[in-house]
């Protein structure tokens, strides 16, 4: 076995490792991908109002103090 063969066979060897880290790569790429569109979806899906729950809040508040401003009269 010649310098020349052992050099061929590391190359060979060190290809085929590339071509194992390449596809685990390629899955880490598609799996950030997906779980990037499931994460925006269901930020969507659960996405608070946070506009109407403060406007919810504000009516109950004026309801509320007006009650208690009612209650007090009689």
């Amino acid at each position: 076995m010649g310098i020349g063969e052992h050099l061929e066979g590391m190359k060979a060897h060190w290809a085929l490792s590339f071509a194992f880290l390449d596809y685990f790569k390629k899955v880490a790429i598609c799996g950030a991908v997906v779980g990037s569109e499931v994460a925006e979806h269901w930020y969507q899906l659960y996405k608070a109002d946070k506009q109407g729950a403060n406007l919810r809040f504000i009516y109950w508040w004026e309801d509320k103090v007006a009650g208690m401003f009612f209650v007090r009269l009689l």
